[in-house]
Formats: C-alpha cells, structure tokens, sequence
C-alpha cells in the first residue's frame, strides 16, 4: 500500500451519500448527514479557518451557537461570507463537500473538507414539450449541473498518507481521548486572510514523526488484522 492513491469518492456516484451545500446565503446538510447524528435536534457547526474544515457536533438548545438539525436550509449569509471570501469562492455559484465521518463509542462528529468541494453551474437548455394542441415546441430550462475542479484533472485523488492527513482519520485514532464538549475557540493567530494554506502546504505541515507514526500504525493495524484472520 506504500505506493497507493486513495481514488476521491468524488470520482464515484455520490448523489446520495453525506454531504453539505453551501450557497452566499445558506448551508444544507443533506438526509444522510443528519442521519449520522441520530436523535439529535440541535447541532453546533465549527469553521477552522486556516485548515478549511467545517465540523457539526451535537448540542442542546442551551448553546447560543445551537441551530436545529432537521435538513432544512440554516441561515448563515454572515459566516457563509466568511467562507467564499477565504476560499475565494465565486459567489455566483453554490458549493458541495463530502462528508467525512469519525465515531467512538457514544460520540459522532461530521467533518468537511471545503478544499475538496464541487460546485454548480448553472446552465440553459432547450427541451421539446408539446403544447396545448399536440405540437412540439422549444422551451429553455435553466438546469445546475456539478462540476469539478479543473486541478482534479491531473489525478484521482491522494496518497494513503496525505489523504489519512487530511481527513483527520488518522488524528482521530491516534488521540487517547475526544473533547467532544470542549468549548469552541478563536483560531490563534488567525487575523487575516493570508495566512490560508494550500492543499500541499496542509499536507506538508504534517511532520515527518506524524508519518512516520502513521506508517507504524498502518503496519500494526495490519499486524492486527492478520491475528483476528489466523494469518502468520
């Protein structure tokens, strides 16, 4: 596996899989992003600035930060804002992201990835309908389709390092304990719009113990694995 690319789920039907849609004026979180955090009715959504991540945790109706987890469209033109201006989204256009789900025990958490989202374009076309006396006539419907970014055109996702780096599965695994209820903070040092990392700095910022602890810990999950299958 030390030569492998994890292929980006993008690259594979994902109409209905977990994922958020973000427009200048609103954030919707589809069916099966709420239905990962069952029972809850209230959610508090987190944006990292500097890591261009997006995370909802569960919490109750006392939270000031608390909006209602039903899968109706939530308001947010001021930190939606936020997001196209240190993303340098089009405003023009709406965006989606995968979901990347982490679970332990009781607690759940939803994360998304804003550096690998899609997005809509909106485009015309013509379809041919009959009228009220049977005749086919032209009309022109405006559609939105998905589209990806054109970076992606060079490849099919990340190696199996930088892409557990990036999705934080290997960080999730790796700490002893969540802080699940840990109160939300200011990010340190966050007090402009140039200090946005690129997907290859982010990568990078994991040192090399983080990836030398990662292949470790590949090679012991491995180890692992092979006891509870009888192997060596």
């Amino acid at each position: 596996m030390k030569n492998a690319t994890v292929a980006r789920i993008q690259e594979f039907a994902h109409s209905k899989l977990a994922s958020v849609t973000i427009t200048e004026k609103y954030i919707k979180f589809n069916a099966d992003s709420v239905a990962f955090l069952p029972g809850a009715t209230f959610v508090e959504i987190l944006f990292h600035p500097l890591e261009r991540i997006l995370a909802v945790r569960r919490t109750d109706s006392e939270n000031k930060n608390a909006v209602l987890w039903d899968g109706k469209p939530i308001s947010a033109g001021n930190l939606c804002k936020c997001i196209y201006t240190i993303l340098g989204w089009d405003r023009r256009i709406s965006y989606k992201v995968m979901a990347d789900f982490f679970m332990r025990a009781d607690g759940r958490i939803l994360m998304y990835d804003l550096g690998s989202a899609e997005f809509y374009m909106k485009e015309s076309v013509e379809r041919w309908m009959a009228d009220g006396d049977g005749k086919q006539v032209s009309v022109w419907k405006e559609v939105s389709k998905l589209l990806q970014p054109e970076r992606w055109a060079d490849d099919f996702g990340r190696d199996v390092i930088s892409h557990a780096t990036m999705c934080r599965h290997w960080l999730a695994r790796s700490l002893d304990a969540w802080l699940l209820d840990a109160p939300a903070e200011n990010v340190p040092g966050f007090d402009n719009y140039e200090s946005i990392l690129t997907d290859k700095e982010l990568i990078c910022q994991a040192d090399a113990d983080q990836r030398e602890s990662f292949g470790a810990y590949l090679t012991a999950d491995q180890s692992n694995e092979n006891e509870v299958n009888g192997d060596g």
